[in-house]
């Protein structure tokens, strides 16, 4: 079975952010390796949802890291799967919006 991926207004502006900083400051070698790497994550989260770990004590939400830098947040939802937020694992993780 394969989960719809639905994804929230914030995880739509926190994944634009992080492109538009990757390809200012970056450039496009490493804006294209990041987009693969997200893609690689939908892919497995798609088929296996609960491939990721619980985040702490959130029984429905679950962390998957995307590369050093950048997690991403989601829940499962009867058959669909929710984009909480992207990221940045440098930040403090009491801000998490969860």
């Amino acid at each position: 079975m394969i989960y719809a991926i639905i994804w929230s207004d914030r995880a739509e502006k926190n994944y634009d952010d992080i492109l538009e900083y990757l390809v200012e400051s970056w450039g496009r070698k490493v804006l294209i390796r990041f987009i693969k790497q997200v893609n690689s994550t939908f892919d497995l989260i798609e088929h296996s949802p609960r491939a990721y770990p619980k985040y702490e004590d959130h029984e429905n939400i679950r962390k998957a890291v995307i590369n050093p830098h950048i997690s991403l947040f989601y829940r499962i939802k009867d058959e669909k799967i929710e984009l909480i937020c992207f990221w940045n694992n440098r930040r403090n993780p009491d801000d998490l919006p969860i």
